[in-house]
């Protein structure tokens, strides 16, 4: 799955449905990780040029997060909407550790697994007319969905209006400074 590039979006929605939260979550992040482990390899072992086809301008800009915020940042780039196996490729091209690389990718890959399938789950049991209580659980699953896939581009966001703010300060500052 994760070495093609193929979503794992319908997979993860399956575990959910049929082994229930928890175990649907455990499952999903182990078949993640195992897909990751083998899309690290495979870049490892084709290289460069075949990596750069598959990963394009996205690439350059994974591997300088690489350099710039190292394991934190490895850990970080998982909540972000960049496909996955960019990333493995990415980091293995960039020279990061496999040990390191597996330890970031569980950090980053546990939590939207433990959201994602719950939400699954939770939006199954409703569909099905088991538990009472199930709307209220698949609307604060639903919540967390949206919680978690928002958070990075609102962060991004935030980040980006600062820049600006800086960059005007300073281009005034240097206007001031000339007259």
């Amino acid at each position: 799955q994760a070495p093609r590039g193929v979503p794992f979006s319908r997979l993860t929605v399956a575990r959910g449905v049929v082994f229930a939260p928890w175990l649907g979550a455990i499952y999903n992040t182990v078949g993640c990780l195992l897909g990751a482990a083998a899309s690290y390899w495979l870049g490892r072992l084709m290289g460069r040029e075949f990596v750069r086809r598959i990963a394009g301008k996205r690439l350059k800009r994974i591997e300088a997060l690489m350099r710039r915020r190292g394991f934190w940042g490895l850990v970080g780039v998982r909540f972000l909407p960049v496909p996955f196996p960019v990333v493995n490729y990415g980091a293995a091209l960039a020279g990061v550790p496999f040990p390191i690389f597996m330890i970031t990718a569980a950090m980053g890959l546990l939590p939207s697994m433990l959201v994602y399938t719950n939400f699954a789950a939770r939006l199954f049991e409703v569909a099905r007319g088991g538990d009472k209580t199930g709307l209220g659980k698949a609307i604060a699953a639903l919540a967390t969905v949206m919680v978690v896939s928002m958070t990075p581009t609102i962060v991004q966001q935030v980040r980006r209006r600062k820049r600006y703010r800086r960059l005007i300060v300073e281009r005034h500052a240097r206007r001031l400074a000339r007259s």
